[in-house]
């Protein structure tokens, strides 16, 4: 597959050619420029020395004595003044080539300039991108044949070993019950899954919103930069193993609860305090309430993001047209479909009475600091070695990482052959450019020079 250093390595080659061209050009337009001005010097002294020739025939007529002898001067004066028509004509196309080729040489100063600038910063990135190619190699290696090609296996033997063990004695702290909308710790764990969610869709919405609004190259940019992270993270995981395992492990390790005298993390009164028989049936009432207020906030943040995705996409396509305007005409069905989300969600907030609401929140009082850190480092070590023990392998992330180097390096070449081919419109104006002010400064001077001569264009 194509790489970028491969890309600038060719990008420097064709930028150093091109520039030691361009500096023959330069010699070769800097010579034709010195020897224009040459003859348009030496047709200067020619017109010169016509008009005194012109002159000096004039004198002469004036001095005869007899008509007779003016026969020899009127030929002299008429080639005179044949040679001054023509030195006139020579003199300012002269003036036309020498303006035009001092413009062609200004370009062509200001593009070798250019062409030196863009070799220095490709020899710049072909560097970075050698360097960075040798840690991405690293990176690669380590993770298929070094030191964390086992990654997986071990993340799944942790998994294997010390999973169950820590999920029982942290998970056996809280309530638990055989209805899912009235289990204290699937609750917990879904609003957690709420926030995660909601991140995710507003990641989900500013990825369409950046894909609408950028071209093609920031677009293969941003997925390489994607791609090349989630191998970073794989790789950088390696390092967090350990520490997971070790999380799992003293998870696992902890006593067994001894009911009513000793659990895992609580005091037999924090035990009791959290499971209190006499509240459990008005507790998980509430609870089941609760979800329904975390279901419809769910709802509600799914028609967010699709009012969002809808209404970024109308602020493109109609941009004079107002948030009230849209919301109206293009955007009437998520406008309505989010109103009535927000609605439910009102409804369901208002079914939870305020007893209901103590009643929660005496509940979650009573998780004491310590099993939450314990749910929370349990439920993180899991998630990790999760994410390494299964799909995707390191394989994977590194031949999807090479696929986004490969497709970054067809949009970088197809941006930058767009932009010379627009350097060189530009460069073609700014020829046509010069060659049309040349034409407008000298066109008097030529115009009457060639009108009074019958020399040849």
């Amino acid at each position: 597959m194509p790489t970028l250093t491969q890309y600038w390595n060719d990008e420097a080659s064709r930028l150093d050619l091109a520039l030691v061209a361009e500096q023959a050009s330069l010699a070769t337009l800097r010579n034709a420029l010195t020897l224009a001005q040459a003859s348009q010097r030496a047709a200067a002294d020619a017109a010169r020395s016509q008009a005194d020739a012109v002159a000096a025939a004039r004198r002469a007529l004036a001095a005869i004595a007899m008509p007779a002898d003016g026969d020899p001067l009127l030929v002299r004066m008429e080639d005179a003044l044949i040679g001054l028509a023509a030195a006139r004509v020579a003199l300012a196309n002269g003036e036309l080539a020498v303006q035009r080729l001092r413009a062609d040489l200004a370009a062509r100063q200001g593009r070798a300039g250019a062409l030196a600038s863009e070799l220095a910063e490709a020899r710049r990135m072909l560097a970075q991108a050698t360097q960075d190619a040798a840690t991405r190699t690293t990176m690669g290696d380590a993770l298929t044949t070094g030191s964390l090609a086992g990654l997986a296996a071990d993340a799944a033997a942790a998994l294997t070993g010390f999973g169950a063990d820590a999920r029982a004695r942290v998970e056996g702290e809280f309530p638990a019950s055989g209805t899912a909308a009235k289990d204290f710790l699937k609750r917990v764990r879904a609003r957690r899954a709420i926030i995660e969610a909601s991140a995710t869709s507003a990641a989900g919405v500013e990825t369409a919103a950046f894909t609408a609004s950028h071209a093609a190259l920031a677009q293969a940019q941003r997925a390489f930069d994607t791609a090349l992270q989630a191998v970073s993270a794989r790789f950088q995981a390696g390092s967090a193993l350990a520490a997971d395992v070790a999380t799992l492990e003293r998870l696992a390790a902890l006593p067994v609860a001894v009911p009513p005298t000793s659990f895992p993390v609580l005091t037999p009164w924090q035990h009791a305090r959290l499971h209190d028989a006499s509240r459990k049936s008005a507790r998980e009432a509430a609870l089941a309430k609760l979800k329904a207020v975390d279901d419809a906030q769910l709802a509600l943040r799914s028609a967010q993001a699709s009012y969002d995705q809808a209404l970024h996409a109308a602020m493109q396509a109609e941009p004079d047209a107002t948030p009230a305007q849209l919301d109206a005409t293009t955007l009437s069905v998520q406008r309505a479909a989010l109103d009535g989300k927000a609605a439910d969600l009102e409804a369901a907030r208002t079914a939870v009475d305020a007893g209901e609401r103590a009643s929660l929140q005496a509940w979650f009082a009573a998780v004491p600091d310590a099993l939450w850190e314990a749910l929370e480092s349990l439920d993180s070590a899991l998630a990790r070695l999760t994410l390494l023990s299964g799909p995707p392998a390191a394989a994977t992330l590194l031949a999807d990482r090479d696929a986004a180097e490969a497709a970054l390096v067809s949009a970088l070449s197809a941006a930058r052959l767009t932009q010379r081919k627009a350097a060189g419109a530009g460069a073609a104006h700014l020829r046509a450019s010069a060659a049309q002010l040349a034409e407008s400064e000298t066109q008097r001077q030529r115009a009457d020079a060639v009108a009074r001569s019958a020399s040849l264009f």
